[in-house]
């Protein structure tokens, strides 16, 4: 297993009885990556693991420029029998042992969500119902943490609470008297299993390997992420449907065949959609099939817009869960308006 050379020090201080801290990025670069995916995560997790050190929190369960602390590794056995007890009656979920314990380390975490990390806004147990409606008016929230400290989650309190005490309790003041037990999930919970929660209680409160809350991830929140997640999904779909449309009878399935990827020399090409982005690019790269494309725009701007959409496509279907970059998605938004209005300025979008 290839050790990095700043992994293999810090494992050396962590035998030293040192807590060495580097942000997720720095851990990240030591590999020589720059952002998560499921094979980046696996080879990090699995390099950590062959040095006999873990880190605290999740390096999944944090953002990319938050900090970890390199610890020893804890025994599979011990993990196991002896899950840290949490507030709330609160309990890790034990871990297997071997490669299943990889394998179970590799899915999304709901600390990893911006929302999880946002400052928290909370109210104490004995705060008035008016404080606590002015500031749910003020921020629009349509929930409110209650909260002792940091640490010590008292319950949550939600428009409907409050209404039901005013109604069924007029002598109601304060909080504690409307509030119900909070729905609280670990940041190193998988997020598809804290989506039920999610889902059915409009939120959960995320609490943080040292015990803190540290963020609360609404049903809004939730469907905003996958927005975001969905969005390059749909726009590179668009730019390829628009793609096809544009070289569609253009080309003989001859001169189609010709640029199929070499290793991929047993798939059939018949007609334009079974390109992949790679052979759009080689398709239109030589002058004489540029010609034939019948595009009356510059071919060199228009074959580099061709890789970075690839380059781009490439880490989408990795599943990123840091996401495209902000420069990439715009890339990609700017690309499929240009194919659209060349589209309709060819005819080729009526098609």
């Amino acid at each position: 297993m290839y050790v990095p050379k700043d992994l293999a020090e810090v494992a050396d201080r962590v035998r030293r009885g040192e807590t060495p801290r580097s942000s997720v990025r720095t851990l990240l670069s030591w590999f020589g990556f720059y952002k998560r995916g499921s094979t980046i995560v696996y080879r990090v997790i699995a390099g950590l693991a062959s040095v006999h050190i873990e880190t605290r929190p999740d390096f999944r369960s944090v953002p990319l420029d938050g900090e970890v602390d390199f610890v020893a590794r804890t025994d599979h056995k011990e993990k196991r029998e002896t899950a840290r007890a949490r507030p709330e009656g609160e309990t890790l979920a034990p871990v297997m042992e071997g490669d299943h314990e990889i394998a179970s380390e590799l899915s999304y975490q709901v600390g990893s969500l911006e929302a999880a990390n946002r400052p928290l806004v909370s109210v104490r147990p004995d705060a008035s119902i008016l404080e606590a409606l002015t500031i749910m008016m003020s921020r629009d929230f349509s929930q409110l943490p209650v909260m002792q400290s940091e640490r010590e989650v008292k319950g949550i309190v939600t428009w409907g609470m409050i209404a039901e005490g005013a109604i069924l309790r007029p002598g109601v003041t304060v909080v504690r008297e409307c509030m119900n037990p909070a729905e609280i999930v670990s940041a190193e919970e998988s997020l598809f299993e804290a989506m039920r929660r999610i889902v059915v209680h409009q939120y959960v409160l995320v609490r943080a390997y040292d015990n803190r809350i540290q963020g609360i991830v609404t049903a809004t929140d939730l469907a905003e992420e996958f927005r975001q997640m969905t969005e390059p999904f749909l726009l590179l779909g668009e730019i390829e449907n628009h793609i096809r449309a544009l070289l569609d009878g253009r080309f003989s399935q001859a001169e189609l065949s010709a640029v199929r990827d070499p290793a991929d020399a047993q798939r059939e090409i018949k007609e334009v959609w079974d390109l992949n982005f790679g052979e759009y690019a080689r398709l239109l790269e030589g002058p004489a099939n540029w010609k034939q494309s019948q595009l009356a725009i510059d071919r060199a701007i228009f074959i580099e817009r061709l890789h970075t959409v690839r380059r781009i496509r490439n880490d989408v279907m990795h599943f990123d869960p840091d996401g495209v970059a902000p420069g990439d998605l715009g890339a990609l938004r700017d690309f499929a308006r240009f194919l659209k209005t060349l589209a309709g300025l060819t005819g080729s979008g009526r098609k």
